[in-house]
Parts: structure tokens; C-alpha cells; sequence
């Protein structure tokens, strides 16, 4: 696993969860 597919991924759930906090 690419080291920058995790930081891809780390990436993706941190704007997830952002939004998932702004959605609610």
C-alpha cells in the first residue's frame, strides 16, 4: 500500500468527516 494512498485516504475521511460535522 503506496504510502501516498494513505495519505489519499486520511485525506478522504478527514473531508468526510468534515462535512459529515457540517452536514449535521
Amino acid at each position: 500500500r503506496p504510502h501516498w494512498r494513505v495519505d489519499t485516504e486520511r485525506k478522504t475521511e478527514r473531508e468526510r468527516r468534515k462535512k459529515r460535522k457540517k452536514a449535521h
